[in-house]
């Protein structure tokens, strides 16, 4: 008796390792083929003139951020001013960077907020604020907490489906 009991308790155990092995052979492949349906957004800025670009339904953050870049190029290509008063010459535009990327399920939001003296009727300075959400509502809100909140506006926005 002690023999079969051995013997089958060893057929137990490699049947086990051999449905373990099997099991995870079928998982496997799917876990990474979910990962591969993953598509990514991305939103680009120009500081000096306020343009954007955006990209959606790219492979890859990388992809997305390119595509962001290049778009808000695009809108905003590199001018050459000539110089006034004592102020020498400058550049505006081609100066576009991303600022947020997403992936699947996810919605993003640039945001400028300006400063305004009333005193003086003028604006300041601008800040640039980026958010993420599940919705593009909440994107844009959460852009808009990070920024001052004076003078506000939604330069951009994107969700990836």
């Amino acid at each position: 008796m002690p023999f079969f009991v051995a013997r089958s308790t060893t057929l137990l155990v490699r049947g086990g390792v051999i449905a373990a092995a099997v099991a995870t052979a079928i998982t496997v492949p799917q876990v990474s083929a979910s990962a591969d349906s993953t598509q990514y957004a991305a939103l680009a800025l120009s500081t000096s003139t306020g343009s954007t670009g955006r990209a959606w339904n790219y492979p890859s953050p990388g992809e997305a951020r390119d595509a962001a870049i290049n778009s808000c190029n695009e809108a905003a290509p590199a001018v050459q001013h000539p110089g006034t008063g004592s102020a020498g010459p400058y550049t505006t535009g081609g100066d576009c960077d991303w600022k947020v990327w997403i992936e699947s399920g996810e919605c993003a939001a640039i945001v400028q907020s300006t400063e305004y003296d009333p005193e003086t009727k003028s604006e300041g300075t601008s800040w640039y604020t980026s958010g993420r959400g599940s919705t593009r509502d909440e994107a844009d809100y959460n852009a808009i907490q990070k920024g001052t909140g004076h003078r506000s506006q939604i330069l951009n926005s994107v969700c990836q489906d």
